[in-house]
């Protein structure tokens, strides 16, 4: 009895960065390669990691008062000056009490 064709499917690479056509020889194969799939198990994992919360505020400091967005909710400025230079007016505020 004479042993039958190897079945291939026509794919394009699931890595975002490849996209190249290859022949696949399973049909749950996504990937041109191994580095292709490494790649791409990276790309998700990245994707699915959760985001931190941004949060929109105005700088403390009195000179400066500009906008700029924090990851941290208690975040003072927006720069280390600025910070610095707020904790400095709350200072001479709190010695003035």
């Amino acid at each position: 009895m004479p042993k039958p064709d190897h079945v291939t499917y026509d794919r394009k690479c699931a890595n975002p960065d490849c996209k190249k056509p290859f022949k696949a020889v399973q049909k749950n194969s996504t990937c041109c390669s191994t580095e292709c799939r490494d790649a791409l198990y990276a790309h998700e994992r990245k994707m699915n990691r959760p985001k931190a919360a941004e949060y929109k505020l105005k700088c403390k400091n009195p000179e400066c008062g500009k906008p700029f967005t924090s990851t941290k909710k208690d975040a003072a400025g927006c720069s280390a000056d600025c910070i610095r230079l707020y904790r400095n007016h709350k200072r001479k505020l709190a010695r003035r009490e």
